[in-house]
Order: structure tokens, then sequence, then C-alpha cells
């Protein structure tokens, strides 16, 4: 009987034993979060700061242009390109004024000047710097006794702006009798450029203009 009772003791012991075993056996899911790389964090802080500082920098430089109007050339560097131009120095100038404008979309500067001989005005893009329109108009002048024919003063307008009649398209040409001194007013254009031309009867440039032709 002790031994029997032994025997099914020493089963249940081995039984016992068994289920631990069987239970470490059981496979549990992966719980492990992966962890990210140092040189993939360190790579995707790079990216973020550039496209702060490219943000940054776009922001920075639609500040700047709000507050200069989007304008490249100064007055100052307006006015010397015009002078420069009109090929007069800033000793003979008795006044002269600039200031910005916008004209057709196009940001220019209009420069204003006077010698004791003439008034200049120009209008200069304010972005590039090339001169759109300019003109030169004598302040004095009177008709000598001799008196040039329509196409003697065409020919002089022509000669002054280097062209030559075949370069050429005329729009106008006429005697203004309106001024008692007598003028000639002569315009045609060429190379996407009008020119217009006043010139006395005796053959002097009075004033002339030249003016891009906006397509």
């Amino acid at each position: 009987m002790k031994a029997k009772t032994a025997l099914i003791a020493a089963f249940c012991i081995l039984s016992l034993a068994g289920c631990q075993n069987g239970t470490h056996d059981i496979p549990t899911a992966d719980t492990t979060v992966p962890v990210q790389s140092a040189e993939t964090t360190e790579t995707t802080s790079a990216v973020t700061a550039a496209n702060t500082e490219a943000v940054q920098k776009d922001t920075e430089q639609s500040s700047a242009a709000e507050n200069t109007g989007g304008q490249r050339l100064t007055l100052e560097e307006a006015e010397a390109a015009a002078l420069g131009h009109a090929g007069v120095d800033e000793s003979e100038v008795t006044t002269i004024e600039a200031e910005f404008d916008h004209d057709d979309g196009v940001n220019v500067i209009e420069v204003e000047f006077y010698t004791s001989s003439y008034e200049y005005e120009y209008k200069i893009n304010a972005d590039d710097g090339h001169i759109i329109k300019f003109s030169r108009e004598a302040l004095l002048w009177e008709t000598p006794g001799k008196v040039i024919s329509t196409e003697e003063a065409e020919n002089i307008a022509l000669e002054h702006a280097g062209l030559s009649r075949d370069d050429v398209t005329f729009i106008k040409t006429e005697n203004d009798t309106d001024d008692a001194r007598g003028k000639y007013e002569i315009e045609f254009i060429c190379g996407g450029k009008e020119y217009e031309y006043d010139i006395n009867t005796g053959g002097e440039i009075i004033k002339y203009e030249i003016d891009e032709i906006n397509n």
C-alpha cells in the first residue's frame, strides 16, 4: 500500500514538472519597438532645418521687396544714368528731380533736369536700368531768316537718329503754324521705337523724344 502511494506521488510530481516546462514553450508576441537609427534622425533634422531656413529666407526677401517697392535702381543711380546718357556734366545742371513710378506694370524712375539751354526728361526701368524714354527740349529758340523745306527737316531728324528713309515709317510731318516762330513736327517709327522731332524752320532741333512702343 505504501509503495503504491509513493508511486502515485512520484507520478504527480513528474506530471507537474512537465506542465511547467510546456508553459515556457508557448510563443509570445514580439512587442519590441524598433529604434530609429541616429543617422536617420540626424538626416531628418538637417532636412527640416534646411526647409526652415529656406522659408525664413523667402520671408525676408518678400519683406525687403515690400519695403523697397521691389526697386533695384536707386534714385541717385537713375540720375547718374540720365546725365551720362545725355552727356551732361553734373556741374552744368541747374536743377534735377527723380521719383519712383509705376507705368503699365513696370517699375520706373522718372528723371527731369535742366541746364541753361535745355530741359531733359527720362523714364528708366527701375529693375534693369534700361532707358525706356527720353527727350531734350530747347528752352530758348528763334527762327532764323532762312527757311528749310519739309524734306530737309526730315533729313535733319533722320541724320540725328542715325537712320535712313528706308529704315523708318513716317507717321507725321507737318509745319506747325500755331507757333509764330514756325517749326516742323516730325514723327516716325523704327525698331520698336517711336521718334518725335520738333525742328524750327531754320533747321535747328528744338526738341526730340525717343520712346519704346508697347506691344
